[in-house]
C-alpha cells in the first residue's frame, strides 16, 4: 500500500561513455525542495565516509584539521569545524561493555561506524555544508540533523473504558470498532522472551501497572546519553497501551501485558529520544542500533521528523540495521512500526513513509479516519487512535492514568499486537511474515470512510484475533528445517536457481518480488506457479527438484527471491530463505563518434535472446516504450525510436553541427502475451563544431545556456573525463557591468572538484586572413579572490584555443590563487563579486601562426581545487582590423609594495602598443575611488607595434587609508582605440599617515580603521569594532572566530617623526584574547610587534606575545567578546631602538594565526621619556621625594647585584619587602596608598654593599 520512495544521484551524461541506470549511486535519503530552517539543527551535519576512508584520523591541531585527507582538511577548515565524533560511538561502546563483539561486527559491516558527526561554527546554511561534503570523493553521503516531534495531543478528560480493545458501543461508537484482542488472549497474553523497544519520551519504570513488564537494566536516555530516564507522559502512555500489566486487578490492560505474573507479558525497554537538548546530534538513530544489539524484536515509534519529505540517510541506515539484525531469539529480523503522524495530510512524513517500516494511521471509535491522522498510499494499516471526544486511556507519570489521542496511540496497539503474535510462535517466522500476519488480519473499514480515502488507510483496521488464528497455525506446525545453499546464476535471459532441500521436506516453494517490496507468508495450502501470496510475491516454482530455471526480469531491476521447504499438502512450511539479485544489462560499452552532420554509434551485446530498441532525444529525457518495438515511434515521456533488433551499431545522419544528441538502448523481449522493456543504457554524442562569424560576444543574459554554439565540457577528479556535475553554470547573482546581474560561475567554494578541469568553450570561428585583420583578440571579465596562500587551494583559470572543436587546447594565458585574484588578499568567506570593482578585465591575442581559414574555438578552463568561487562575464572574440590602434596599461613599475608611506605618490606606468600602427601621443586619466583626480598627456611617443614604454605620471596627492586607483589610457590626435577592455589599470594601495610622539588612539575613529593606519594584505585581518572595548566604545578586532586559515595579517601604524634627546621609548596597549578548546592555552595565535625604518620594505620583530602571554580569558568555542575583567595592560620597552628612532620609523601589529579565538587591542600609546639629570649623574635615584601615593626606585643602568628592598617605618617596622636571587628589575614602583603621612626609610641590599634612603610622605 505504499509507493517506493528512492532518490538517485544521477550524473549528467555529456560524454559518449554510457552509465547503466542500475549502476548509479543510490540513497534512501529524502529531502524537500525547500527545507525549513526550523526543521534541522544548525551548526551540525552527519557525514558518512566511503568504505576506503573509514579509518581516517580526525585530529584538530593548532594549524588546522589533520585527517589524512587533504579534501577533508579543506572542508573542515572552510566550515570552521569545532568537533568531529563518530555518530554511533555510544552504542558501539555499550556493546563493548556488554562484551557483545557480534553486535560490534554487525555495526561495522552495516557501515554505521563510518557516520561522523561534524559540528561547525561558520555561518553557513546546513544544506550548503551537506552539499559541500557530498561533493568530496571520500564521502558517501551527508545529512542535516532533523528535529523530531511526537504524534499525540493531550486531553484532560478521564474515561474508565478501554473501548479500543473491546468496543461494545459504550462510548456511543460503532460496535466492534476495536482491535479484537480478547480472542487472541486465549492463545497468549505475551511472553517475556519478546523484547519491544519503545523509542519515545522516558517511560516511568516504577509505574505499578508497568514495572514488571519493563526491562529495567537496558533502558537508556539517548537525549542525555546516559541511563537516567526523564519520566514523560507521552512515553509512559504509549508503553501502557502496548503492555501495561493485565489481569492485576488495577489500572488498565495493555495489548501484550501478560496475565499478571512476571513470566508473562512482553518486556519493554524505554529508549528516550524526546525531552531536553540532545548531547549527540542524530541521537534518535542510535536508539535503533542499541535496540537491535540488545535483542529487541519490535521497534515502537510514535514520532517523526517535523518537516514533510525530509529523511536523513543516517536514520535510514539505523532503521535498516534494526530490520536486518533485530529480532533477538524470537524473530528472524526486526520489524519497525511508526505512527503516521497528526498533520491531517497526505504529505509524506518520515520515517513513517519509509517503505521498510509499518506505518499506522488512526481511526475513531466509529472506524472513521481520525481528522488529525495522516493518510496516503504509504500507510500500511490503521488502528484506533481516539479523538478529542473519545480519547484513549492509559498510564501516565506519577503512577497515574490519563487520556491522550493521536496516531501515537494507534501505533502501540499494532506494536502490542506484533508482540502477541511473536509470543505465540517464537522462532517460527521472519519479520516479513509478521508484517503479513498483521496487514492481512484486518477488518475492511473503507466502506465506512469517504471514497477519497480509498487505498490510503493501508489494508484495513487491525484485528488481532484474525491475525492470531493464522499465527496459531504456525505455532502448532512441526518444526521443518529451512532450505540451504540457495543460490542464483544469471544465464542471459534466465536465472538458474539451486538449493538443497532438507531431508524431511517433500517439496519447495519459490516466490519473487521487487527488492523494495514484500513477500508474504504461505498458509496451509499448496500453491502453483503464477499465484500471489498473501502479503505479496508471485510464485515462480512449486515442486520437489533441487534446481529450476526461470525467466529473468528485464535489465536494471532488482529482485528478491524467497524459498520455503514444505510437506506434501502445504500444511507445514519452514522459515523462508531469501536472496537478492540485480538483472545485468543487455548492452554495454556504447560509443558515439561525431562528424559535421552525423554520429556513428556502436555498442556490445550481452544477451542475443533480447532485442535492443535505440532511441534519441535532444534534451536527455527518455520515457518507457510500450507495445511492439517495430510500431514504436514517439516514446511517451521522451525519446524517438531510431531502430530496433539485434544490431550493434547505427549511423545517425541529418544532424546539426556542434550539437549534443542523447541516446537510449532499451532491452526488450516478448513474454508470450506482451512486450516487456528494461531499464535503458543512456549515452550522448556530439557532432563537429559549427562556425560563427566574428565578433563573438556573450554576456549570458539569454536564458539559453550554454549559448547557441557554445559547449560545456564537464571534467572529473584530477583532470579525468568523467563528468562530475561541477561545471560552469549561469547564475543571476553578480555581473561585471552596471545593470547586469548575470554571469557564469565555477563553484569551487562548496563543490570540490578535486582538481577537475571545467571548460566553457565558445562557438567556433574561422581565423581571418592577414589582409583583413592584424590579429584576433579575446577579451573577458573575471572575478576571483584567493581562499588561502596554500597551493592546493589555489583554483586556476586557463584561457586556451582549440583547432579541433575542444579535443585539444593550446594555452594563451593561465593564472591561479593570488596570481588570479581580482580582489587582493585572502578570504575564507564565500566570494561573490557584488561590486563592479571586484571584477578585472583581460585581453589576450591569438598567435600569428594560426593559419588563415582554420576553425578556432576558445576554451575557458577552470581548475577546481576547492578554494574559492571563480566568475566569468562579457566574453568577446574580435578581429583587430588593420591600422587600428590598441593601447593597454599592463602594470605599474617601480612599485614594490601596495602600502605607501606618503600621500604624495608619483606612479610609473607601463604603456603597451598592441595595435599595428605607430602611436605618437596618448592621455592617461587617474581616478581615485571612482572620482577623477588628475590626467597627463604624452607626445612624441613613437611607440611602434608590440612595444612597451614606461611613463612617469605627475605626482598626485592621495587620501589616507585604502584606495583604489584607476589609470585609463586613450590615444590622441583623433585616433580611436576600439578595444576598451585593456585601457584600464586597477591598483589597490594603502596610504599610511604621519604622526609624532606622544602618539595615542583609543580606536574611536568612525572609519573602519584608525586614521593613518594601513593594512596588508589590503582590507584584510584587523578591523575596528564596537562590539567590545577596554575604554570608550571601540577596539581593534582580529576576527579569528570561525576562521581556520593560517594567514598572517598586519596593521601598520602611521609613520612616526624622529625622536631626539630621549632616554626611553615605550609602547603601551591593552589586549584581550581567548584560545579555543581545540588548542592548548599555551599555544595558538602569535601577536608580533614589528619595527621598520624604510616604510615597511624591511621589518624586524621587536616583541611577541603568544600562548598565555596573549590569551587573557578562558577557552571558548563561541564568538569571543571580552568581559571587563579580560582586558590586560601590556608594555613593550623600545628603548634599545632609540638610535633607529632618529629617522622616521613605523610600528606594526602582525597576527600569525594558530588556532586561537578572536583577539582585541585598545588604548594604544607610544611615549618617549627623559631621565632626570641627577639620576644620570648618580646612576640611581628614588623619585619623587617627598611623595604622596607611590614612588619609583630607578637604576639608570641595569643592576644585576641588587638582591632585596625593604620599606621601613620611622619606628623600625618592616612594612614591605622584595627579594631576588637573579635578574632584578631595573625599576621598582612602590605603592603606599595604605600608609599614613610621615617619615620612612628605603633600605636596598646589594652584593657587597647597601643603601638607605630617607623619604617623606605628605
Amino acid at each position: 500500500m505504499r509507493n517506493r520512495i528512492t532518490l538517485f544521484i544521477v550524473a549528467c551524461l555529456l560524454l559518449a561513455v554510457g552509465i547503466p541506470h542500475w549502476l548509479q549511486a543510490q540513497t534512501t535519503a529524502v529531502y524537500p525542495l525547500q527545507l525549513p530552517a526550523s526543521a534541522v539543527y544548525e551548526g551540525v551535519v552527519q557525514v558518512k565516509m566511503k568504505p576506503g576512508f573509514a579509518h581516517l584520523l580526525w585530529k584538530k591541531t593548532a594549524t588546522g584539521w589533520q585527517t589524512g585527507s587533504a579534501n577533508l582538511n579543506k572542508a573542515l577548515q572552510k566550515i570552521a569545524a569545532s568537533k568531529v565524533d563518530t555518530l554511533f560511538k555510544t552504542v558501539y561502546e555499550l556493546a563493548d561493555a556488554d562484551e557483545n563483539s557480534l553486535a560490534q561486527q554487525r555495526m561495522e559491516q552495516a557501515g554505521l561506524m563510518r557516520w561522523m558527526t561534524v559540528r561547525f561554527s561558520a555561518n553557513l546554511p546546513v544544506m550548503q555544508v551537506c552539499s559541500m561534503f557530498r561533493s568530496l570523493p571520500e564521502v558517501a553521503w551527508a545529512d542535516a540533523v532533523g528535529k523530531i516531534e511526537l504524534h499525540a495531543d493531550p486531553n484532560d478528560a478521564f474515561f474508565a473504558n478501554q473501548w479500543y480493545l473491546r468496543n461494545s458501543g459504550q462510548t456511543a461508537g460503532r460496535v466492534g470498532a476495536d482491535i479484537n484482542v480478547s480472542p487472541a488472549w486465549n492463545f497468549t497474553t505475551g511472553s517475556s522472551d519478546v523484547i519491544v523497544a519503545v523509542h519515545d519520551g522516558g517511560v516511568q519504570l516504577s509505574h505499578p501497572d508497568l514495572q514488571i513488564n519493563m526491562w529495567q537494566g537496558k533502558s537508556f536516555n539517548f537525549v542525555a546519553n546516559n541511563t537516567q530516564l526523564t519520566d514523560d507522559n507521552h512515553g509512559t502512555h504509549v508503553a501502557g497501551l502496548l503492555a501495561a500489566v493485565r489481569n492485576n486487578t488495577v489500572g488498565i490492560a495493555g495489548v501484550a501485558g501478560g496475565n499478571g505474573t512476571a513470566s508473562t507479558g512482553v518486556k519493554m525497554m524505554s529508549l528516550q529520544i524526546i525531552g531536553g537538548t540532545p548531547v549527540v546530534a542524530g541521537h534518535e538513530a542510535l536508539s535503533f542500533v542499541y535496540a537491535a544489539n540488545n535483542g529487541a524484536a519490535i521497534s515502537q515509534n510514535s514520532w517523526s521528523y517535523n518537516a514533510p519529505n525530509f529523511f536523513p540517510q543516517y536514520t535510514a541506515d539505523a532503521i535498516d540495521y534494526f530490520i536486518t539484525n533485530g529480532g533477538g531469539t524470537v524473530l528472524k529480523g526486526g520489524i519497525v512500526i511508526f505512527s503516521a503522524g497528526n498533520n491531517g495530510t497526505e504529505q509524506t512524513y518520515f520515517p513513517p513513509a519509509y517503505n521498510k517500516v509499518l506505518a499506522v494511521a488512526a481511526a475513531t471509535h466509529n472506524d472513521e479516519k481520525a481528522g488529525y491522522s495522516n493518510f496516503g498510499t504509504w500507510v500500511d494499516i490503521t488502528a484506533p487512535g481516539g479523538d478529542a471526544s473519545q480519547p484513549m486511556l492509559s498510564t501516565i507519570t506519577g503512577s497515574n492514568y490519563g487520556n491522550l489521542f493521536g496516531t501515537s496511540m494507534a501505533c502501540p496497539l499494532v506494536s502490542g499486537a506484533a508482540a502477541l503474535l511473536v509470543s505465540r510462535a517464537p522462532g517460527k517466522m521472519l519479520a516479513d511474515d509478521l508484517r503479513s500476519l498483521l496487514q492481512f488480519g484486518v477488518d475492511n473499514i473503507y466502506p465506512i470512510n469517504v471514497i477519497q480515502l480509498a487505498g490510503k488507510l493501508g489494508t484495513g483496521r487491525l484485528n488481532v484475533g484474525k491475525s492470531m488464528l493464522r499465527t496459531d497455525s504456525l505455532a502448532n506446525n512441526a518444526t521443518l528445517a529451512a532450505v540451504t545453499n540457495f543460490s542464483l546464476q544469471p544465464q542471459c535471459s534466465t536465472w538458474q536457481l539451486q538449493w538443497t532441500m532438507p531431508a524431511a521436506a517433500s517439496k519447495v516453494l519459490v516466490a519473487i518480488a521487487p527488492a523494495e517490496a514484500f513477500i508474504g507468508l504461505p498458509f496451509y495450502q499448496t500453491y502453483t506457479e503464477g499465484q500471489t501470496l498473501p502479503g505479496g510475491g508471485t510464485v515462480v516454482y512449486s515442486g520437489n527438484a533441487n534446481t529450476v530455471t526461470i525467466p529473468m526480469p528485464m535489465d536494471g531491476s532488482r529482485w528478491q527471491l524467497r524459498i520455503w521447504a514444505s510437506n506434501a499438502d502445504g500444511s507445514v512450511y519452514s522459515l523462508g530463505e531469501t536472496i537478492t539479485a540485480t538483472v545485468p544489462v543487455t548492452a554495454n560499452m556504447p560509443q558515439a563518434i561525431g562528424s559535421n552532420n552525423s554520429i556513428q554509434l556502436s555498442w556490445q551485446r550481452q544477451c542475443p535472446q533480447r532485442g535492443l530498441l535505440l532511441a534519441t532525444s535532444t534534451d536527455g529525457s527518455f520515457g518507457t516504450p510500450t507495445g511492439d518495438p517495430a510500431a514504436v515511434t514517439i516514446i511517451p515521456g521522451g525519446g524517438q525510436r531510431l531502430q530496433q533488433g539485434n544490431q550493434t551499431g547505427f549511423v545517425h545522419t541529418g544532424l546539426q553541427a556542434d550539437q549534443t544528441y542523447y541516446y537510449a538502448l532499451y532491452p526488450y523481449q516478448f513474454n508470450g502475451t506482451s512486450w516487456e522493456y528494461g531499464e535503458p543504457v543512456t549515452f550522448a554524442g556530439n557532432t563537429a563544431c559549427a562556425v560563427k562569424a566574428l565578433p563573438i560576444e556573450e554576456s549570458f543574459t539569454s536564458t539559453t545556456y550554454p549559448p547557441v554554439g557554445w559547449r560545456l565540457q564537464d571534467g572529473g577528479p584530477n583532470g579525468s573525463l568523467v563528468a562530475d556535475g561541477k561545471t560552469w553554470r549561469r547564475l543571476q547573482l553578480a555581473g561585471s557591468s552596471a545593470g547586469d546581474d548575470i554571469s557564469v560561475l565555477m563553484n569551487a567554494y562548496t563543490q570540490n572538484g578535486n582538481n577537475s578541469k571545467e571548460t566553457l568553450r565558445t562557438a567556433a570561428f574561422t581565423m581571418p586572413d592577414a589582409s583583413v585583420a592584424d590579429s584576433v583578440i579575446v577579451l573577458f571579465d573575471y572575478a576571483y579572490r584567493a581562499y588561502a596562500p596554500d597551493a592546493d587551494l589555489a583554483d586556476s583559470l586557463e584561457v586556451a584555443y582549440s583547432l579541433d572543436c575542444g579535443t585539444t587546447y593550446q594555452t594563451l594565458w593561465k593564472a591561479g590563487g593570488a596570481g588570479l585574484a581580482s580582489v587582493p588578499g585572502f578570504s575564507t568567506a564565500e566570494f561573490v563579486p557584488f561590486n563592479l570593482s571586484d571584477w578585472a578585465s583581460k585581453q589576450l591575442k591569438l598567435p600569428a601562426n594560426i593559419p588563415a581559414g582554420a576553425t578556432v574555438s576558445i576554451g575557458f578552463i577552470g581548475t577546481n581545487k576547492f578554494g574559492q568561487n571563480l566568475w566569468l562575464d562579457n566574453i568577446r572574440v574580435r578581429m583587430v582590423e588593420r591600422n587600428k590602434a590598441d593601447l593597454s596599461l599592463p602594470r605599474l613599475t617601480a612599485t614594490t609594495d601596495t602600502v605607501l608611506c606618503n600621500t604624495i605618490f608619483t606612479p610609473h606606468i607601463l604603456l603597451r602598443n598592441n595595435g599595428a600602427a605607430m602611436l605618437q601621443s596618448a592621455q592617461i586619466v587617474l581616478l581615485q575611488n571612482g572620482q577623477r583626480i588628475d590626467s597627463a598627456q604624452y607626445a612624441a611617443l613613437a611607440l611602434v607595434a608590440n612595444e612597451d614604454t614606461t611613463l612617469l605620471f605627475k605626482p598626485v596627492n592621495l587620501s589616507l587609508g585604502v584606495q583604489q586607483l584607476h589609470f585609463v589610457v586613450q590615444p590622441l590626435a583623433g585616433i580611436q582605440d576600439p578595444f576598451a577592455v585593456n585601457d584600464t589599470l586597477r591598483v589597490w594601495v594603502s596610504v599610511a599617515g604621519n604622526a609624532s610622539l606622544p602618539y595615542q588612539t583609543s580606536m574611536e575613529d568612525n572609519a573602519s580603521v584608525p586614521v593613518g593606519w594601513t593594512s596588508t594584505p589590503v582590507n584584510q585581518g584587523w578591523m575596528s569594532s564596537n562590539a567590545a572595548a577596554a575604554s570608550g566604545s571601540k577596539a581593534l578586532l582580529a576576527k579569528r572566530f570561525g576562521q581556520t586559515s593560517t594567514n598572517t595579517y598586519e596593521w601598520r601604524l602611521p609613520v612616526l617623526a624622529p625622536v631626539s634627546n630621549a632616554d626611553s621609548l615605550l609602547l603601551y596597549f591593552t589586549k584581550a584574547s581567548a584560545p579555543t578548546s581545540a588548542i592548548d592555552a599555551s599555544a595558538g595565535d602569535t601577536l608580533e610587534i614589528l619595527w621598520s625604518n624604510d616604510c615597511g620594505l624591511n621589518w624586524q620583530t621587536v616583541a611577541a606575545r603568544f600562548g598565555n602571554r596573549w590569551h587573557t580569558a578562558p577557552a571558548t568555542d563561541a564568538d569571543y567578546l571580552p568581559q571587563a575583567s579580560h582586558w590586560q595592560k601590556d608594555t613593550i620597552d623600545l628603548t634599545a631602538l632609540l638610535p633607529s628612532a632618529s629617522t622616521p620609523f613605523q610600528l606594526a601589529f602582525r597576527l600569525k594565526a594558530g588556532g586561537s579565538n578572536n583577539g582585541w587591542l585598545d588604548d594604544l600609546r607610544i611615549l618617549s621619556k627623559n631621565v632626570p639629570a641627577a639620576l644620570k649623574a648618580a646612576g640611581f635615584g628614588v623619585y619623587p621625594n617627598p611623595f604622596s601615593g607611590q614612588f619609583l626606585i630607578w637604576h639608570y643602568q641595569p643592576e644585576p647585584r641588587w638582591r632585596s628592598a625593604r620599606l621601613i617605618s620611622a619606628t623600625g617596622q618592616v612594612l614591605q619587602q622584595w627579594q631576588w636571587t637573579a635578574n632584578p628589575p631595573q625599576t621598582l614602583t612602590v605603592s603606599t596608598a595604605h600608609l599614613p603621612a610621615g617619615l620612612y626609610y628605603m633600605q636596598l641590599q646589594y652584593d657587597g654593599f647597601s643603601r638607605t634612603e630617607k623619604l617623606v610622605k605628605y
